[in-house]
């Protein structure tokens, strides 16, 4: 989780600028939950491979995570 984490905070960086603030304490806006998705997305590209997150189910289990590590050779940290 640390490494997708990382990610995800240079994600706000690239995409948003150094200057945006984000608190989570706070009701969450529309443009908020954007944000957040695209930084996600954004993360996701670049830590699995296509083939990896086209098999990724809504709503993952311990089962399919068992099942994208062994199918697509990947860390299971990348996927939790």
């Amino acid at each position: 989780m640390i490494i997708f984490s990382f990610f995800h905070e240079v994600g706000h960086i690239i995409l948003h600028g150094k200057k945006g603030v984000f608190l989570e304490s706070l009701e969450e806006h529309e443009q908020d939950l954007r944000k957040e998705n695209e930084v996600n997305n954004l993360a996701k590209k670049w830590l699995l491979s296509e083939d990896t997150t086209a098999d990724l189910p809504d709503s993952i289990t311990e089962n399919d995570i068992i099942r994208l590590v062994h199918n697509h050779n990947t860390d299971e940290m990348l996927l939790l």
